[in-house]
């Protein structure tokens, strides 16, 4: 498996990214290149990485685990309740609470699943903090190293915040 990395940087605007990519004299067809829309504040940028559902740009596991375990709670404790309020199951909790466990279970996560678990990662976060108005967020992704130093360089060059993730 070759290991990528994503670079990601704030633009000033979406012009920058092509001088950037031509300062760095780098091949940009070994490159995935993802440019997000202007964001107005750091809520805005994160609300468009969280929208684009990019997998190099989110995570998504913690959500899901918890809208699962949530789920889960909520299913058994529903039917404990049932069980013994309602007479449902013929009072039996032994089938009412796993019953409502594994329902709840599927139900969370399917839920979680349609509604989207995802949040900015730790590195866009870090970038969020030092969004000016009006700037755009690049996004690069490649498994060539050196292209990456580079294009990075450029970028320390010019002054643009930047920050990467292997």
């Amino acid at each position: 498996m070759i290991a990528t990395a994503t670079l990601f940087a704030l633009l000033p605007t979406a012009e920058t990214a092509g001088e950037l990519l031509t300062a760095a004299a780098i091949d940009a067809t070994r490159l995935a290149v993802r440019l997000y829309p202007a964001a107005d504040d750091a809520t805005h940028l994160l609300g468009l990485v969280r929208a684009g559902r990019d997998p190099r740009a989110t995570r998504w596991l913690r959500g899901m685990v918890l809208a699962i375990g949530l789920g889960a709670l909520l299913g058994s404790g529903t039917m404990a309740v049932l069980a013994g309020a309602a007479d449902m199951f013929g009072g039996l909790l032994e089938l009412a609470v796993p019953f409502g466990l594994l329902v709840g279970a599927f139900l969370g996560g399917f839920s979680a699943a349609m509604a989207g678990t995802e949040s900015a990662c730790d590195e866009v976060r870090a970038l969020a903090t030092r969004l000016r108005r009006g700037d755009v967020l690049l996004q690069v992704t490649s498994a060539d190293g050196a292209a990456l130093r580079a294009l990075r360089a450029a970028c320390t060059a010019r002054q643009l915040p930047t920050q990467q993730r292997d």
